[in-house]
């Protein structure tokens, strides 16, 4: 005789879970959930070695701007001092124009 609710091996007398899953259904379920989230996780890290690429893509060219504005401040400081040793060589020839003139008259 078989007693009602008992327990039976048949289907029925599989415990149910909140979303009507049978335990065997859910064991998938969670192999699906454990999927989905390792492909999550692959498209973090791939979003994150992204990042850290344009990271480095970033740094890099604003390191390359910076070496760039420091050679173009070089170069100024170059130009500026040529300026500064042309005009000193201007006077130079002035002064040595002027004592000439002076020591003509004498």
């Amino acid at each position: 005789m078989r007693q009602q609710g008992g327990g039976g091996a048949s289907s029925t007398c599989r415990p149910r879970f909140a979303s009507g899953n049978s335990a065997d259904e859910r064991v998938k379920t969670g192999s699906t959930a454990f999927s989905d989230v390792m492909s999550a996780l692959k498209v973090q890290i791939h979003g994150m070695n992204k990042t850290q690429e344009s990271g480095s893509s970033y740094l890099k060219v604003m390191t390359a701007i910076k070496e760039k504005d420091a050679e173009t401040a070089m170069l100024r400081a170059r130009n500026e001092s040529k300026k500064l040793e042309i005009e000193e060589r201007k006077l130079a020839l002035e002064e040595r124009r002027f004592n000439h003139q002076f020591s003509n008259r004498s």
